[in-house]
């Protein structure tokens, strides 16, 4: 990833919310997350300002853990278009992907399924058109995988805060 890059990934904020991603089989199968709670208040500086980022989860009963994911140097993004463009607009609207992955370290109740190999991958969700901004991105999942973990995350970013100036 070039300055760019890392500088619309910087500007990206996380909503307060993380939701446990389920199946039909509700919670079985799932490796190194000792919690029973399906929504989390999230606390997360996106990637600012090294190249990793804390995401800090806490659960309905109050227990709390933290993911580290340790940015990669390479990033895959996509677009696609859905055919599915408003009449008149200058061109497609795709969805695009912006997917990461890497390293990755936890504490708290994440620390037990953490172990050497443990992976995530961090993809990164939006509408518009062919040029990477962190506006376009609207959603999120993350995907924690490894010998003692297998679990994922998915929420939404938070609304940009308005421009403030003087007139």
């Amino acid at each position: 990833m070039q300055q760019y890059e890392m500088s619309e990934l910087r500007s990206m904020k996380l909503g307060k919310v993380a939701k446990l991603y389920t199946t039909e089989a509700d919670m079985e199968g799932m490796k190194g997350l000792p919690v029973e709670s399906y929504s989390f208040d999230l606390l997360a500086n996106f990637f600012n300002p090294g190249r990793s980022t804390t995401m800090t989860f806490k659960g309905e009963r109050g227990e709390t853990g933290s993911l580290t994911l340790f940015l990669p140097r390479t990033a895959t993004f996509f677009g696609a278009d859905l055919h599915d463009y408003p009449e008149g607009s200058a061109g497609p609207i795709l969805y695009k992907e912006w997917r990461l992955e890497g390293r990755v370290g936890g504490s708290g109740f994440f620390r037990k399924g953490i172990a050497p190999g443990t992976r995530f991958r961090l993809i990164l969700q939006g509408r518009g058109n062919n040029c990477l901004s962190s506006s376009d991105f609207k959603s999120w999942r993350l995907q924690v995988s490894g010998p003692r973990a297998s679990y994922a995350f998915y929420g939404l970013f938070a609304d940009p805060e308005p421009e403030t100036g003087s007139q």
